[in-house]
This record gives C-alpha cells, sequence and structure tokens, in this order.
C-alpha cells in the first residue's frame, strides 16, 4: 500500500453565506443563543460567539461569563432601534440606514466598538446631508456655521465621528479575533 503526499482543497465560498444565514436564522427563532442583550426594555437575542468575532466591546464582555450561567448584559446608553441595526448587520452584513435612524445606529455601533458600523455611519452621515448655512440670529447674512438639519452643527457631528471611528485604526475585527485570524494566515 502506498502513501501519497497529496491533498486536495476544495473552497466552497457559499459556504460562509449558508453558515450566516443559518445563525440568522437561529437568532431570529430565538435557538440556541446564550446571550440575551438588554437595551431599554427591549430583550435581543444572540450567539454570544458570533458577538465576540464582531466587537471588542462583546470580545471582552463574554470571558466573564462563567460557564453555565445565564448571560445578559445591559446597554442602557443605547436605543433598542439602534441597536436592532446593528445586531441585524452582524448576522446579514446588511446596514438599513435612514435620516431617522442614523445618530442612534451610530451611537449603539460606538458603544459596543463595531468599528466598520461606525465608518459606514460616518459615510452616510457626511455624504447624505446637505451642509448648509445656518442663519443668523441678527440676519447680518453671516454664516456662523454649517448645520444638518438645523440644529446640529456639522461640522462637531463629523469631528466627533472621526474620533470615534480613529480610536481602533483601521481595525474592523476585533482584538480577541484578529489574533485568532492572523494565526491562520501563516
Amino acid at each position: 500500500m502506498s502513501s501519497t503526499s497529496e491533498s486536495f482543497i476544495h473552497y466552497y465560498p457559499n459556504q460562509y453565506k449558508a453558515l450566516v444565514r443559518g445563525l440568522d436564522s437561529q437568532r431570529r427563532q430565538g435557538l440556541m443563543c446564550d446571550v440575551v442583550i438588554k437595551v431599554r426594555g427591549t430583550e435581543f437575542k444572540a450567539h454570544s460567539a458570533v458577538l465576540a468575532a464582531c466587537s471588542d466591546y462583546f470580545c471582552s464582555a463574554v470571558p466573564s461569563f462563567q460557564p453555565g450561567t445565564h448571560k445578559t448584559v445591559n446597554l442602557p446608553n443605547v436605543t433598542p432601534e439602534g441597536f436592532e441595526q446593528v445586531l441585524d448587520f452582524v448576522y446579514t452584513a446588511s446596514l438599513r440606514l435612514s435620516a431617522a435612524n442614523v445618530l442612534d445606529v451610530l451611537s449603539a455601533a460606538s458603544y459596543v466598538h463595531m468599528h466598520e458600523v461606525v465608518r459606514i455611519c460616518t459615510d452616510f452621515i457626511k455624504t447624505r446631508f446637505e451642509m448648509k448655512p445656518k442663519e443668523s440670529s441678527q440676519d447680518s447674512g453671516e454664516a456662523s456655521s454649517r448645520t444638518v438639519n438645523s440644529n446640529i452643527p456639522l461640522e462637531s457631528i463629523v469631528n466627533a465621528l472621526s474620533s470615534t471611528a480613529g480610536t481602533a485604526g483601521s481595525r474592523t475585527t476585533p482584538a480577541c479575533a484578529s489574533s485568532t485570524s492572523n494565526s491562520e494566515n501563516r
């Protein structure tokens, strides 16, 4: 009997899509979910491994869970609407943004350190909102600053977003997941 060192590796790119679709289906049905995220009275079920793979915040929180205990994470500083979009992005790679929800989504993404979602929201704000001069209160014809919806100075938003998005550099993979993926690429 002769031994051969030849091997065959078949790459099937659709496997990732099928895996994520299956996990999203499980999440929506509440199946095999091992963590509950509470956001202002609304509960979201999810898989802790999926969250940890996508978010520095959850990557830090997940190891602190004791095996066999009920895993609950409270997020009091974000809205359910904003977090729902972030969670949907984790499982579907699709982000639904509008003028009405972008700040809630940005806040939730920033809070849980989802750097790619922060970047997408930042780009959305920069490209979708018209920059217009703010009317001077004395009608002097001088524009004091550019605003979004005449309420929030655009420069303040863009500067805040840039500093938030820049806290992790260009990293889109959480630190705890990047060491694993780096070793796989060697």
